[in-house]
C-alpha cells in the first residue's frame, strides 16, 4: 500500500525485560530515553506488572490505560499479543491519549471470540464509537500496528490492513501513546514500540546543465 509517509526513528521502545514487579517503571529503548509509563485520573498503573520478562494484568482492573508522553503525534505504534486474556476480556493499544476519557483504542476483544477492534472513546465508562470491527477473529502470539497520520488511522494485526483506512479529527494532534487492558490477571503483552512517522519527500527532477 502506498503511504505519504514513511518510517523514520524509533521514538521509544520497551521489552519488559526486568525484574518481575508490580511496578512497570520506565521505557527500556528509543532515542528518547527511558519515559515513565504514565496513566490519568480513574485508572491505576498497578492494573500492570511485571512479568517474566512481559507486561501483564495485574489483580482484576476494569479499563485501564496508560502511556508515556512521546512528543508526536503522527506515529506508528505497535505492540505484541503474547497471550490472549480470558473470555469477556481485551487489551491492546491506547494511541492519541490526552485522559482516561479521551483516547483511540485498537486491540482484541472477546465478542463470540477474539475480533479487532478500533475504538474511539469519549468516556472510559462509555460513549464509545466503533470504528472498525474486523470480520475475522484472532488468536496469540500476534503484532498490532497502528499508524496514525494527520486524521488517516491505518491498524494492522501480523501486517494485514483491518478493515480500510478510517479518517477522523478526533484527538488529531494528542502525543500519548501506550497499552490498555481490562483483562482478570490474564493475558501477555511485549515489545512496546513507538516510531515517527515522516513525509515522503517529492523526487526531485533535472531539468540538465548547471548555473555558474
Amino acid at each position: 500500500m502506498t503511504t505519504p509517509f514513511v518510517v523514520g526513528a524509533l521514538l521509544v521502545s520497551d521489552s519488559f525485560n526486568r525484574a518481575n514487579s508490580a511496578s512497570v517503571g520506565s521505557t527500556d529503548g528509543g532515542s528518547l530515553g527511558p519515559l515513565a509509563w504514565a496513566t490519568g485520573a480513574g485508572a491505576s498503573l498497578l492494573s500492570y506488572k511485571i512479568a517474566s520478562n512481559q507486561l501483564a494484568s495485574n489483580n482484576s482492573p476494569s479499563i485501564e490505560p496508560m502511556w508515556v508522553p512521546v512528543g508526536f503525534s503522527d506515529v506508528r505504534v505497535q505492540i505484541d499479543v503474547t497471550t490472549l486474556p480470558d473470555s469477556g476480556a481485551n487489551l491492546g493499544l491506547t494511541l492519541r491519549a490526552s485522559s482516561v476519557d479521551d483516547l483511540y483504542w485498537f486491540g482484541l476483544d472477546f465478542a463470540s471470540s477474539f475480533k479487532a477492534y478500533l475504538q474511539r472513546r469519549d468516556s472510559i465508562s462509555g460513549n464509545v464509537d466503533n470504528l472498525i470491527i474486523s470480520s475475522g477473529t484472532y488468536t496469540a502470539p500476534c503484532t498490532l500496528t497502528v499508524d496514525l497520520w494527520g486524521n488517516e488511522i491505518r491498524c494492522y494485526i501480523d501486517g494485514v490492513l483491518i478493515g480500510t483506512m478510517i479518517t477522523s479529527s478526533f484527538n488529531a494532534t494528542a502525543t500519548d501513546h501506550g497499552v490498555w487492558t481490562n483483562n482478570d490477571n490474564t493475558g501477555t503483552l511485549d515489545n512496546f514500540r513507538v516510531w515517527q512517522l515522516d513525509p515522503v519527500l517529492p523526487e526531485l527532477t533535472h531539468t540538465g546543465g548547471m548555473s555558474s
